[in-house]
Formats: C-alpha cells, structure tokens, sequence
C-alpha cells in the first residue's frame, strides 16, 4: 500500500465519519433534550440547607462595600464624563 493509497483512505475515513456524526446531529431526537447544568436555578445548591439560604439570600439588595465614590456623589447620582 502506497502512501497515496494510505492518505486517500484516511481522508475517506474521516469524511464519512464526519458525515455520519453530523447526521446523527441532525436527525430529529425522540428523547428529550439535555438541559445545561449551569443554568438550573439550584445549580452548585447541592444541599437542601445551601438551596434555602439562597432563597433567603436572593430577596437581599445587593450591597457593594467596595465602592470608592462617596455616599454623597452615589445620592446625588452624580454623572461622570469617563469611567
């Protein structure tokens, strides 16, 4: 088998294997989707006492101690030309 023979069949078998796992994609699924982890609402909320206290947390403003504007320019909603 020469290196032509050998190249040729490669490309071939990568081709065809592309193909079919793109048909694969394609084809309509009778099972149901997978869903994203990372989008669940109790995603990394491993525990029921985790889920509930972000619950609770989730009610809560959100407070930012390291803002280095004065309370007095965050009041007035003083307008900045730049960041």
């Amino acid at each position: 088998m020469g290196l032509n023979r050998l190249s040729s069949d490669v490309v071939y078998r990568l081709w065809f294997g592309m193909a079919r796992a793109t048909r694969s994609l394609t084809k309509k699924s009778k099972t149901a989707p997978v869903k994203n982890p990372v989008t669940q609402p109790d995603f990394l909320l491993t525990t029921k006492t985790a889920r509930r206290l972000y619950e609770v947390a989730s009610q809560e403003p959100i407070y930012d101690y390291h803002c280095h504007l004065s309370p007095k320019e965050i009041a007035e909603d003083k307008k900045w030309a730049d960041l």
